[in-house]
């Protein structure tokens, strides 16, 4: 059965979101260690002070941290530079 006009989505398209945790440099590379081909995506931004951005994906869910250094990935990650990642982070 289809509706004239179309129904509105239940959220607009910049109200839907996905979950993300924050976790601690430390933490993040434990993360990542845990997985048999891991994948990051990483940015640096900053304008005084430079911050490094990581962002990884544990089964079906988004992980991000922010570190003050670049942090000692485990050998075998595949590593995507980006120019930044989302505000939210």
């Amino acid at each position: 059965m289809s509706y004239w006009p179309p129904r509105p989505p239940a959220w607009p398209p910049s109200r839907r979101r996905a979950s993300i945790t924050r976790l601690e440099p430390d933490a993040f590379v434990e993360l990542v260690t845990r997985q048999a081909a891991p994948l990051v995506i990483h940015a640096v931004v900053g304008t005084f002070t430079t911050k490094y951005n990581y962002l990884t994906s544990y089964k079906g869910l988004a992980f991000v941290t922010t570190a003050p250094r670049e942090l000692n990935l485990p050998p075998g990650t595949e590593l995507i530079v980006a120019k930044t990642l989302n505000a939210m982070i």
